[in-house]
C-alpha cells in the first residue's frame, strides 16, 4: 500500500461488527448522546432568482453531514442489536429443543438400560437351568454305563 501511496483510513467507528449487546447499547447512547449536542434547525438564504437553491455556511454543513453520519451509525447499530437479540433468540429456543431430545435419549437410554438387566437376568437364568440340565445327562449317561457295565457282567 505504501508503494502506491494509499493510507489505511483512521478508524471511524463506522464497522462494528464484533461487539457485544451491551457495547451496541453504549454505542447508541453515546451516538444520541451527540446528536442532542447538534442544532436542530439551521439559517439558510435563499439564492437569488432561484427558488431550489439556498446558501448555507459551511460550520453548518459539517454539523448536518455529521448529524446524517451519526443517524448512520445509530440505525446501523440499532439493527445488528436486533439481528444480535434474535439469534440469542434462536440460540436459546435451539437450546431448549436440544435439552428435550436429549432428555427424551437419556429416558430412553435407562428403558434399554433395564430391558438389557431384565434379559441379562433371563439368560443367567437359562445358563443355570441349562447347566443343571447337563449334569442330569451327565448323570443319565454314568447310569446308562453303568447299566450296560451290570449287563454284560
Amino acid at each position: 500500500m505504501n508503494r502506491h501511496g494509499v493510507e489505511r483510513a483512521a478508524e471511524t467507528g463506522l464497522h462494528r461488527r464484533n461487539q457485544s449487546v451491551e457495547q451496541f447499547k453504549a454505542t447508541v447512547h453515546d451516538t444520541d448522546n451527540r446528536l442532542q449536542q447538534l442544532p436542530q434547525q439551521i439559517e439558510y438564504k435563499p439564492v437569488m432568482f432561484n427558488k431550489e437553491k439556498a446558501v448555507v455556511n459551511t460550520a453548518d454543513l459539517k454539523k448536518i453531514e455529521e448529524k446524517a453520519k451519526l443517524l448512520t451509525i445509530k440505525e446501523n447499530n440499532l439493527v445488528n442489536l436486533e439481528k444480535q437479540e434474535n439469534e440469542k433468540l434462536a440460540a436459546i429456543s435451539d437450546y431448549s429443543g436440544y435439552k428435550a431430545k436429549y432428555e427424551e435419549a437419556a429416558a430412553e437410554c435407562e428403558k434399554q438400560a433395564e430391558i438389557i438387566k431384565e434379559k441379562d437376568a433371563v439368560i443367567e437364568a437359562q445358563e443355570s437351568t441349562i447347566k443343571e440340565q447337563a449334569e442330569t445327562i451327565e448323570g443319565l449317561n454314568n447310569f446308562k454305563r453303568m447299566a450296560y457295565y451290570l449287563i454284560e457282567l
